[in-house]
């Protein structure tokens, strides 16, 4: 299988690995998998999504984007979910233009050090805000 999605241990970090040959239905599994490893107490998530070594025909990228911007958990829509990407394929350039079109912001990497400091960086800066609201007296920094 082309897919592979884990959480990292006591962390919102979730690793999507995409290797060779990818269709929609790979991308699906992507959502599927990444919905099941997110617990109810999760506010947000980063998925970290590797494409090194992945491909994919223009046709399944067009029907991975579309099917992408769905309402569907997991999914790049999903509220959770921040979605950072990790790779070179000119597939991400386009599917993060399509995506932003959408107003659905998206990171790319080339390395996955960088991106799992960045994404570490994010949390933490989360956490601040949070705090932050908190002692302001605002529970709820999603609100």
């Amino acid at each position: 299988m082309p897919v592979t999605v884990e959480r990292l241990e006591g962390e919102p970090i979730l690793i999507a690995t995409l290797t060779g040959y990818v269709d929609y239905e790979d991308i699906k599994n992507v959502y599927i998998f990444s919905n099941e490893l997110i617990n109810d107490e999760d506010k947000e998530i980063y998925r970290i999504t590797d494409t090194r070594t992945a491909d994919s025909s223009f046709s399944e990228m067009i029907k991975s984007i579309q099917r992408a911007t769905q309402e569907l958990p997991g999914s790049a829509t999903d509220k959770r979910i921040q979605v950072v990407f990790v790779g070179t394929t000119s597939w991400i350039q386009f599917y993060r233009n399509a995506l932003q079109k959408r107003g659905i912001e998206i990171a790319a990497f080339l390395e996955m050090e960088r991106a799992l400091e960045a994404v570490r960086l994010m949390i933490a800066n989360d956490k601040v805000v949070a705090d932050i609201s908190e002692e302001n007296g605002s529970v709820d920094k999603t609100g």
